[in-house]
Protein backbone atom coordinates (compact mmCIF):
# COMPACT_ATOMS: atom_id res chain seq x y z
CA UNK A 1 0.00 0.00 0.00
CA UNK A 2 1.08 3.57 -0.77
CA UNK A 3 2.84 6.14 2.16
CA UNK A 4 0.95 8.65 -0.23
CA UNK A 5 -2.30 7.13 0.26
CA UNK A 6 -2.29 7.18 4.14
CA UNK A 7 -0.92 10.12 4.37
CA UNK A 8 -3.68 11.84 2.35
CA UNK A 9 -5.84 9.75 4.28
CA UNK A 10 -4.59 11.39 7.32
CA UNK A 11 -4.70 15.06 6.36
CA UNK A 12 -8.21 13.83 5.21
CA UNK A 13 -9.82 13.01 8.36
CA UNK A 14 -7.99 15.28 10.02
CA UNK A 15 -9.51 18.46 8.08
CA UNK A 16 -12.81 16.52 8.40
CA UNK A 17 -12.73 16.46 12.20
CA UNK A 18 -10.76 19.55 13.46
CA UNK A 19 -11.20 21.80 10.36
CA UNK A 20 -14.32 22.20 9.31
CA UNK A 21 -15.85 24.54 12.40
CA UNK A 22 -19.56 24.64 13.59
CA UNK A 23 -22.12 23.00 11.77
CA UNK A 24 -20.95 21.50 8.07
CA UNK A 25 -19.02 23.41 5.36
CA UNK A 26 -20.24 24.94 2.03
CA UNK A 27 -19.66 22.15 -0.37
CA UNK A 28 -16.86 24.00 -2.85
CA UNK A 29 -15.41 25.54 0.24
CA UNK A 30 -15.44 22.02 1.44
CA UNK A 31 -13.92 20.88 -2.07
CA UNK A 32 -11.36 23.64 -2.16
CA UNK A 33 -10.40 22.85 1.35
CA UNK A 34 -9.33 18.89 0.34
CA UNK A 35 -7.65 20.59 -2.51
CA UNK A 36 -4.99 21.92 -0.35
CA UNK A 37 -4.13 18.20 -0.13
CA UNK A 38 -3.01 17.40 -2.94
CA UNK A 39 -0.36 19.65 -2.94
CA UNK A 40 2.60 17.57 -1.90
CA UNK A 41 6.33 15.94 -3.35
CA UNK A 42 5.40 13.02 -5.61
CA UNK A 43 1.96 14.66 -7.42
CA UNK A 44 2.88 16.98 -10.28
CA UNK A 45 -0.08 17.75 -11.33
CA UNK A 46 -3.84 18.33 -10.31
CA UNK A 47 -7.57 19.46 -10.88
CA UNK A 48 -9.87 20.42 -8.57
CA UNK A 49 -14.01 20.57 -9.17
CA UNK A 50 -16.20 21.29 -12.31
CA UNK A 51 -13.94 19.52 -15.37
CA UNK A 52 -15.43 16.53 -16.98
CA UNK A 53 -12.37 15.15 -17.97
CA UNK A 54 -9.61 13.41 -15.92
CA UNK A 55 -6.69 15.66 -16.47
CA UNK A 56 -8.17 16.07 -20.10
CA UNK A 57 -9.42 12.83 -21.17
CA UNK A 58 -12.56 11.69 -21.11
CA UNK A 59 -14.19 8.91 -19.40
CA UNK A 60 -15.20 5.90 -21.96
CA UNK A 61 -18.79 6.48 -22.31
CA UNK A 62 -18.54 9.60 -23.10
CA UNK A 63 -21.28 11.07 -19.80
CA UNK A 64 -20.40 13.98 -18.51
CA UNK A 65 -18.83 12.51 -14.87
CA UNK A 66 -17.18 15.37 -12.28
CA UNK A 67 -14.72 14.61 -9.97
CA UNK A 68 -14.07 17.01 -6.88
CA UNK A 69 -10.20 16.33 -6.89
CA UNK A 70 -7.65 14.38 -8.71
CA UNK A 71 -3.83 14.52 -8.52
CA UNK A 72 -1.27 12.22 -9.88
CA UNK A 73 2.74 11.90 -10.15
CA UNK A 74 5.13 9.35 -9.66
CA UNK A 75 3.57 8.29 -6.67
CA UNK A 76 0.49 7.30 -8.14
CA UNK A 77 -3.16 8.67 -8.78
CA UNK A 78 -5.59 10.10 -6.74
CA UNK A 79 -9.32 10.52 -7.12
CA UNK A 80 -11.32 12.51 -4.55
CA UNK A 81 -14.74 12.90 -3.94
CA UNK A 82 -15.94 15.09 -1.28
CA UNK A 83 -19.51 15.15 0.63
CA UNK A 84 -20.88 17.56 3.08
CA UNK A 85 -24.46 16.30 3.92
CA UNK A 86 -25.67 16.22 7.30
CA UNK A 87 -26.98 12.65 7.04
CA UNK A 88 -23.48 11.90 5.93
CA UNK A 89 -23.07 9.79 3.10
CA UNK A 90 -24.98 6.59 1.50
CA UNK A 91 -24.83 4.12 -0.67
CA UNK A 92 -25.82 6.37 -3.73
CA UNK A 93 -22.88 8.55 -2.89
CA UNK A 94 -21.04 5.45 -2.69
CA UNK A 95 -21.81 3.55 -5.89
CA UNK A 96 -21.83 7.10 -8.13
CA UNK A 97 -17.96 7.43 -7.17
CA UNK A 98 -17.68 3.64 -8.14
CA UNK A 99 -19.34 3.89 -11.11
CA UNK A 100 -17.67 7.50 -12.46
CA UNK A 101 -14.33 6.27 -11.52
CA UNK A 102 -14.50 3.19 -13.29
CA UNK A 103 -15.32 4.97 -16.52
CA UNK A 104 -12.40 7.10 -16.30
CA UNK A 105 -10.54 3.80 -15.81
CA UNK A 106 -12.07 2.40 -18.88
CA UNK A 107 -10.96 5.17 -20.75
CA UNK A 108 -7.12 5.15 -19.95
CA UNK A 109 -6.88 1.57 -20.23
CA UNK A 110 -3.32 1.85 -22.29
CA UNK A 111 -1.82 4.22 -19.66
CA UNK A 112 -3.57 3.37 -16.30
CA UNK A 113 -2.11 0.00 -17.15
CA UNK A 114 1.22 0.83 -15.90
CA UNK A 115 -0.31 3.61 -13.02
CA UNK A 116 -1.70 3.12 -9.56
CA UNK A 117 -5.34 4.61 -8.74
CA UNK A 118 -7.01 4.86 -5.43
CA UNK A 119 -10.16 6.36 -4.50
CA UNK A 120 -10.62 8.50 -1.74
CA UNK A 121 -14.17 9.83 -0.88
CA UNK A 122 -13.88 12.58 1.97
CA UNK A 123 -17.08 13.00 4.09
CA UNK A 124 -17.28 16.23 6.50
CA UNK A 125 -19.64 14.26 8.86
CA UNK A 126 -20.02 10.78 10.17
CA UNK A 127 -20.93 7.07 8.63
CA UNK A 128 -22.79 4.85 8.97
CA UNK A 129 -21.43 1.36 9.29
CA UNK A 130 -22.94 -0.04 6.37
CA UNK A 131 -21.38 2.61 4.09
CA UNK A 132 -18.14 2.11 5.76
CA UNK A 133 -18.72 -1.66 5.11
CA UNK A 134 -19.98 -0.95 1.15
CA UNK A 135 -16.44 1.63 0.70
CA UNK A 136 -14.57 -1.86 2.13
CA UNK A 137 -16.16 -4.39 -0.49
CA UNK A 138 -15.13 -2.17 -3.42
CA UNK A 139 -12.48 -0.53 -2.41
CA UNK A 140 -13.17 2.95 -2.02
CA UNK A 141 -11.07 4.44 0.93
CA UNK A 142 -13.80 6.22 3.22
CA UNK A 143 -12.36 9.32 5.14
CA UNK A 144 -14.09 11.00 7.77
CA UNK A 145 -14.39 12.42 11.32
CA UNK A 146 -15.48 9.68 13.39
CA UNK A 147 -12.11 7.67 12.69
CA UNK A 148 -8.61 6.59 11.62
CA UNK A 149 -8.50 5.75 7.91
CA UNK A 150 -7.82 2.26 7.21
CA UNK A 151 -4.68 3.49 5.25
CA UNK A 152 -3.58 5.07 8.32
CA UNK A 153 -4.22 2.21 10.57
CA UNK A 154 -2.56 0.04 8.18
CA UNK A 155 1.30 1.68 7.90
CA UNK A 156 0.88 1.95 11.90
CA UNK A 157 0.40 -1.41 12.03
CA UNK A 158 2.85 -2.56 9.51
CA UNK A 159 5.66 -0.42 11.75
CA UNK A 160 7.71 -3.53 13.20
CA UNK A 161 7.56 -0.95 16.77
CA UNK A 162 3.99 -1.05 16.83
CA UNK A 163 2.85 -4.43 19.13
CA UNK A 164 5.05 -2.21 21.64
CA UNK A 165 2.31 0.04 22.11
CA UNK A 166 -0.89 -1.85 20.56
CA UNK A 167 -2.10 -5.29 21.00
CA UNK A 168 -0.22 -7.53 19.05
CA UNK A 169 -3.83 -9.74 17.58
CA UNK A 170 -5.69 -6.42 16.42
CA UNK A 171 -2.58 -5.41 14.24
CA UNK A 172 -2.47 -8.43 12.81
CA UNK A 173 -6.05 -9.30 12.13
CA UNK A 174 -5.81 -5.44 10.54
CA UNK A 175 -3.33 -6.56 8.01
CA UNK A 176 -5.37 -9.48 7.29
CA UNK A 177 -8.68 -7.76 6.48
CA UNK A 178 -7.52 -3.89 5.71
CA UNK A 179 -4.98 -4.31 3.24
CA UNK A 180 -7.59 -6.10 0.29
CA UNK A 181 -9.52 -2.38 0.60
CA UNK A 182 -6.72 -0.03 -0.03
CA UNK A 183 -5.29 -1.84 -3.18
CA UNK A 184 -5.72 0.55 -6.07
CA UNK A 185 -7.63 -0.09 -9.00
CA UNK A 186 -5.10 -1.62 -11.35
CA UNK A 187 -4.81 -4.36 -8.12
CA UNK A 188 -8.54 -4.90 -8.41
CA UNK A 189 -9.03 -4.78 -12.21
CA UNK A 190 -6.03 -6.20 -14.04
CA UNK A 191 -5.39 -4.84 -17.69
CA UNK A 192 -4.32 -7.49 -19.79
CA UNK A 193 -3.74 -6.55 -23.24
CA UNK A 194 -7.31 -5.60 -24.16
CA UNK A 195 -9.73 -7.13 -21.35
CA UNK A 196 -10.35 -6.26 -17.78
CA UNK A 197 -9.95 -8.64 -14.95
CA UNK A 198 -11.61 -8.42 -11.78
CA UNK A 199 -10.35 -9.83 -8.80
CA UNK A 200 -13.19 -9.18 -6.06
CA UNK A 201 -11.73 -9.89 -2.40
CA UNK A 202 -13.82 -12.71 -0.82
CA UNK A 203 -15.61 -11.33 2.34
CA UNK A 204 -17.55 -12.96 4.94
CA UNK A 205 -20.10 -10.95 6.89
CA UNK A 206 -18.06 -11.78 9.57
CA UNK A 207 -14.91 -10.27 8.11
CA UNK A 208 -16.94 -7.14 7.60
CA UNK A 209 -17.58 -6.75 11.09
CA UNK A 210 -14.61 -7.76 12.22
CA UNK A 211 -13.21 -4.88 10.38
CA UNK A 212 -15.63 -2.65 11.39
CA UNK A 213 -14.81 -3.22 14.73
CA UNK A 214 -11.03 -3.31 14.56
CA UNK A 215 -11.27 0.09 12.80
CA UNK A 216 -12.98 1.60 15.95
CA UNK A 217 -10.92 -0.01 18.13
CA UNK A 218 -8.11 0.89 16.96
CA UNK A 219 -8.81 4.34 16.44
CA UNK A 220 -9.36 4.83 20.23
CA UNK A 221 -6.08 2.94 20.28
CA UNK A 222 -4.59 5.12 18.03
CA UNK A 223 -5.12 8.02 19.72
CA UNK A 224 -4.36 7.16 23.09
CA UNK A 225 -0.74 6.10 21.68
CA UNK A 226 -0.38 9.86 19.81
CA UNK A 227 -1.71 11.59 23.38
CA UNK A 228 0.96 9.29 25.34
CA UNK A 229 3.97 9.26 23.25
CA UNK A 230 3.32 12.37 20.85
CA UNK A 231 1.66 14.44 22.59
CA UNK A 232 1.07 17.40 20.32
CA UNK A 233 1.37 16.21 17.12
CA UNK A 234 -1.88 15.56 15.75
CA UNK A 235 -2.54 19.24 16.77
CA UNK A 236 0.39 20.69 14.94
CA UNK A 237 -0.57 18.94 11.54
CA UNK A 238 -4.19 20.27 12.32
CA UNK A 239 -2.69 24.12 12.81
CA UNK A 240 -0.79 23.93 9.31
CA UNK A 241 -4.12 22.47 7.56
CA UNK A 242 -6.05 24.91 9.22
CA UNK A 243 -3.50 27.52 7.63
CA UNK A 244 -3.53 25.70 4.28
CA UNK A 245 -7.42 25.83 3.95
CA UNK A 246 -8.02 29.79 5.42
CA UNK A 247 -5.39 30.49 2.68
CA UNK A 248 -7.12 28.88 -0.13
CA UNK A 249 -10.32 30.56 0.95
CA UNK A 250 -8.72 33.77 1.18
CA UNK A 251 -7.35 33.22 -2.88
CA UNK A 252 -11.31 32.40 -4.07
CA UNK A 253 -12.66 35.80 -2.20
Amino acid sequence: MSDLLAEISLDAFLAARYCVGDGLPEGRAWERAMGTLLHRPGLSRSQYAGLTTLFGAPPLSGCAHELDGAASGWRGCLLIECKALSGGVDKSDVATFDLKTFDYYCGQLDTAAHDHWWRILVSASPAHDAVRALCFRIGVVLCEPSRFPLPVLIRVAANPAADDVLAEVKLRELLRLGEAPCQSMQARWRIVRDEIRFRPSRWTKQDLEDLLWLQDELSDDLFDVYDTWAPGRLERRVAELQQQIRARERAYA
